[in-house]
């Protein structure tokens, strides 16, 4: 735990002198973070519906079942 706050930490510092270049590693960082936030979000409400309404998944088919002609 103590490896992944430090690489935390690292991630979050800025390593930029000019206003510019800041201001794009700001921006980009910013991307990332929502990024991994969505993803994460997506990951836990798909589990959670798939353990409050299980009957929501009866009717769906994903990938190459849809193509499949039936």
């Amino acid at each position: 735990m103590k490896g992944l706050l430090g690489e935390l930490i690292s991630f979050y510092t800025f390593e930029t002198e000019t206003i510019f270049d800041r201001f794009i590693e700001v921006l980009v960082k910013l991307l990332i973070t929502f990024l991994a936030i969505l993803a994460i979000g997506g990951w836990l409400a798909l589990v959670f519906h798939w353990i409050m309404n299980p009957n929501m998944w009866d009717g769906v088919q994903f990938g190459i079942y849809d193509t499949l002609g039936t």
